[in-house]
């Protein structure tokens, strides 16, 4: 039986990607705290949170509002999806189910 075609707009795409991290984050079950004793160098905006994952694993995520870097791991992205995907070691195709679900179940549903 041939397997269904995955299909996504790029408007979906786009909505996607631009979710907001922390409930993101807080939508994989991680647990959140942001960092108090952080202070930006450059812009205001940035945060630092320990992401910890329910095995225990905390990760220490920089965040500018899209854009992410992983102080533990030395990897960063832009976006949700990147996000999801470096986190859960998933591919494309399902870290974009993962925000779909994520996004259904903060009441968006767009």
């Amino acid at each position: 039986m041939p397997r269904k075609k995955f299909q996504i707009s790029r408007e979906k795409i786009a909505f996607l990607k631009a979710m907001p991290l922390i409930p993101v984050l807080e939508g994989l079950h991680f647990y959140v705290k942001k960092d108090r004793d952080f202070h930006p160098t450059n812009n205001l905006k940035t945060i630092r949170v320990i992401a910890s994952e329910p095995c225990g694993f905390q990760h220490e995520i920089v965040i500018t509002e899209l854009l992410w870097f992983d102080k533990r791991e030395n990897k960063g992205g832009k976006g949700a999806i990147d996000l999801v995907m470096h986190l859960t070691d998933c591919n494309f195709q399902v870290a974009i189910e993962k925000l779909i679900e994520i996004n259904t179940s903060l009441g968006s549903g767009s």
